[in-house]
């Protein structure tokens, strides 16, 4: 191997080969056929060389100054560890360079916590409306405080700081966002960056809405109410068709604003053309895609119910439309303003709110503490099966569509039948038939009920 006396000015002339530097007896420049230089240290004589760091405009390159202090270096580690020890020193410098330039790559690469959110729940098999929830949540909540930052960066004290901050506005929005979080830290998708979740060291009864702590709700509506509620929405066109039909059926908002045309099968009339012809029973068959629970269910209509459905269903045909409440496009959307409005129309509010309810943006927000909502409607009805109307609980959670426990469902799959069922639906609806009727209160007058009261 010919040595020279390398200089910078003539590195780019050597021709191809190995040149020895006459300066630094450890330090080789290797010319390839191809022009590329590296620098190569020599440990031993006529030993092995290792590759130091390239000569020429490649990234890492060294010049010569830097070269012959870094042959001069790795010389004394040769003499001191050998030349065995010192390939596997070198090894190990390679790796380690390797391992931080990937993880420099794959930090650069990795999205942020608002966009993998983001991808999580939009490709998550759930209902639309536990999505829209979600996206809601997040938007609302948890992306201001966490959303551009990395996965691996977000520390615990990130996490209860952001959920402090929420909890000063809402607890309900503290819970449901620990909620969302913890299933977010859970996926697969999410261990792959960030293998332990973080939300293990966080303690879930500082942020769970519980009874002890008043969070469990204990409205409770009133036969006032009932009656209210049904006068009002004799007054709230499409929107209070749809409130009636829930007070009817108790099927949840949901299915209620989505019911399809295809979802109610035509039965023969009896002569008087308005009720189902005698032994014949009006159903709606609620597919399980649009169901909580994933279960397909059959809900007997009553008389009143059936009515209704007709008359819907002559309007959504007028439309051309194949849903039950057609909106401007699609379905009609069950508005929380609407809500809002039939409530102060039903005397439900305090008087003093009475006006900022009727013009706020969020007007639940401006209610009574416990303010009621649409799922009361199910629920007070199925309350009052149970309590006043001395029907079976079995056959109760059968009607509004719950799952029976498990050990039930094993000897009892089918659960009731609809004749069963049929049975307490019309015992329902003639229980509110006589709350709403003139009868029980001066005609046409909006009660304010006991609403808000436990």
């Amino acid at each position: 191997m010919p040595r020279v006396l390398l200089h910078p000015k003539s590195l780019a002339t050597l021709a191809p080969g190995e040149w020895n530097d006459t300066l630094e007896p450890a330090l080789f420049l290797r010319v390839r056929e191809s022009g590329a230089r590296t620098w190569v240290v020599r440990f031993g004589h006529g030993g092995s060389k290792v590759t130091l760091a390239p000569a020429d405009d490649r990234k890492g390159a060294y010049d010569l100054q830097k070269a012959r202090k870094e042959a001069e270096k790795k010389a004394h580690e040769i003499g001191a560890a050998g030349s065995r020890k010192f390939r596997h020193v070198v090894a190990e410098e390679r790796a380690k360079a390797r391992a931080e330039e990937d993880a420099a790559r794959a930090e650069k690469k990795a999205p942020s916590f608002e966009a993998h959110a983001q991808r999580l729940v939009k490709k998550a098999e759930i209902r639309d409306s536990t999505r829209r929830g979600w996206d809601s949540i997040l938007k609302a909540s948890i992306v201001p405080a966490l959303g551009k930052r990395k996965l691996a960066d977000i520390k615990v004290s990130d996490i209860e700081h952001a959920l402090d901050e929420i909890k000063g506005r809402s607890a309900w929005a503290a819970d449901s966002a620990h909620k969302l979080l913890t299933w977010i830290f859970s996926q697969k998708a999410t261990k792959k960056l960030r293998p332990v979740s973080p939300m293990l060291s966080i303690d879930r009864e500082a942020y769970r809405v519980s009874a002890k702590k008043g969070g469990r709700r204990k409205v409770v509506i009133s036969s006032d109410d009932l009656k209210a509620i049904w006068i009002a929405a004799g007054d709230a066109g499409t929107y209070g068709d749809a409130v009636k039909l829930a007070m009817l059926t108790l099927a949840r908002r949901g299915e209620i604003f989505g019911a399809e045309l295809s979802e109610f099968p035509r039965v023969e009339l009896a002569p008087d053309g308005v009720k189902p012809k005698p032994g014949r029973m009006a159903l709606w068959n609620i597919p399980a895609v649009r169901r909580k629970n994933g279960e397909p269910l059959q809900i007997p209509l009553c008389d009143a119910a059936f009515e209704l459905v007709e008359s819907l269903r002559a309007k959504a045909e007028a439309r051309r439309s194949t849903y039950l409440f057609p909106g401007d496009s699609g379905a009609l959307l069950p508005t929380s303003k609407a809500w809002a409005r039939l409530m102060v129309n039903a005397g439900l509010t305090k008087r003093e709110k009475r006006a900022k309810v009727a013009g706020a943006p969020r007007a639940r927000k401006a209610w009574t503490p416990h303010p009621l909502r649409f799922h009361d409607l199910r629920r007070a009805g199925r309350s009052i099966m149970e309590s006043e109307l001395e029907i079976a609980s079995s056959v109760a959670e059968a009607v509004v569509g719950h799952l029976a426990p498990a050990l039930v469902r094993v000897y009892s799959p089918d659960g009731p039948g609809l004749p069963e069922r049929k049975k307490a639906i019309d015992k329902w609806a003639a229980h509110l038939s006589d709350i709403v009727s003139p009868e029980s209160g001066e005609a046409g007058k909006v009660l304010t009920g006991t609403f808000g009261k436990s």
